[in-house]
């Protein structure tokens, strides 16, 4: 699937992450993130950087895809905290940097993927 913003060139090919093990594994151990992909983790409403070996983008988002706030996290940090957020999208560092709070994101289904 894809995420994206209408009125910008913002969009993400998103691997839906929602269990527990695949949330607490996250980006943990990969050596990058393609700029044009991102992990959607779902429920979630923080995020830590352990254990990563490149910094990432996070966007914090409300059960509308509306953006919340937005913030780049290099390794060993913890996320900060976005009242409201249900969902946070993980990229590659500088890959969201038109978003803006407000702005709100739309699910595409991608278009490579089966009917």
């Amino acid at each position: 699937m894809y995420l994206y913003e209408n009125s910008s060139r913002f969009q993400v090919k998103v691997e839906w992450v929602d269990t527990f093990v695949k949330r607490l594994k996250g980006l943990m151990f990969r050596s990058a993130l393609p700029p044009d992909q991102g992990l959607m983790l779902f429920p979630c409403h923080s995020i830590h950087t352990c254990f990563m070996r490149f910094p990432i983008d996070t966007v914090y988002l409300d059960s509308c895809f509306t953006v919340l706030g937005k913030e780049t996290v290099v390794p060993w940090r913890v996320g900060k905290h976005v009242k409201g957020t249900k969902m946070i999208l993980e990229t590659a560092a500088g890959a969201t940097a038109q978003l803006e709070i407000g702005m709100r994101l739309t699910v595409g289904i991608d278009p490579d993927g089966p009917p």
